[in-house]
């Protein structure tokens, strides 16, 4: 097999769910999640092939979602819990 074009990714994701994503779609939940991670910046700007600082107006903001993602497994006694 060969490896999939983002043409082909998104032509098989329309079908699936017609309305729901489109390719910025795409681009916000993958920057918010390897972000989440805690990737560096200059590791996301590479991974994304983003112009310095693009890539920043693609995570998103939702506060409770972020802190869900940065805070899920953490133990109250782990970091940044402990310094309250």
């Amino acid at each position: 097999g060969s490896m999939s074009t983002h043409a082909w990714f998104m032509c098989h994701l329309c079908h699936i769910f017609p309305t729901s994503f489109v390719g910025n779609s795409m681009h916000a939940g993958g920057t918010t999640s390897v972000a989440a991670a805690g990737v560096p910046p200059s590791q996301i700007q590479v991974i994304g092939h983003w112009q310095p600082a693009t890539w920043e107006h693609y995570v998103c903001k939702n506060l409770t979602l972020l802190q869900l993602l940065l805070f899920h497994g953490s133990h109250i006694h782990d970091l940044p819990f402990a310094l309250i």
